[in-house]
This record gives structure tokens, sequence and C-alpha cells, in this order.
């Protein structure tokens, strides 16, 4: 996202804790004001951060994009890797890999649809 956002892109950032804290943070203050970010949760402007609220949000990071590339994932654990198997199950995007990266992990997504 910080990428983006320094190469002059567009962004929406899905965020799974306090979004007060973050929309008001220094960090994305000159993005949010000249409209190159927009920060929108799922849940109450104040929550900390929960593994299940960052989970819940992978259909709607998903589901805003074009495509995914997945470039590094622990092999069948982790968000990166449930929010894959997530999407592959659901066909809300295709999903790219490179087979030959991290010891195969490409290759297991592959073989599962990627």
């Amino acid at each position: 996202m910080t990428s983006a956002l320094r190469s002059e892109g567009t962004v929406v950032g899905i965020v799974a804790d306090s979004l007060l804290r973050t929309a008001t943070s220094k960090r994305y203050r000159e993005y949010l004001l000249s409209g190159h970010l927009a920060l929108i949760s799922l849940f109450n402007p104040n929550v900390g951060f929960n593994v299940g609220n960052a989970m819940s949000r992978n259909k709607y990071i998903y589901c805003l994009a074009d495509a995914a590339v997945v470039v590094s994932s622990a092999n069948g654990k982790g968000g990166t890797w449930n929010g894959t198997i997530e999407d592959l199950k659901a066909g809300w995007i295709p999903l790219q890999v490179n087979r030959q990266r991290e010891r195969g992990i490409g290759s297991h997504l592959v073989r599962k649809g990627a």
C-alpha cells in the first residue's frame, strides 16, 4: 500500500484494526487529504488487532482486485495462504503464482487451481 502511494497511485486500504488510529496517523495524512487513499474497515473504528478480523477481510481485499499475485506464503498456514485458498474455492479473481519460488509453494497452489 505504501509503495503504491509513494508512486502516486490510488489506494483503497482495508484495515483490520483501529481505523480511527490509521486515518489520523501522520503516515497517511497527505495521501488521505490528496484523495490518493481511502481507508475502510468492517469493524468498529477503535477495535484493536485481531487475527479473526484480519482473516475475515480477505474476501473484500480479493474482490476489489482484478487479480492476485502471491509473492510469498508459508505452505498451509498464515493469512496469505488462507486468503489464497479462499479465493481459489470461491473463484473471485484470477490468482497468479511463481511455480519456482519458495521451495515449491507456487507449485502447491497451482495444484489447487492457481
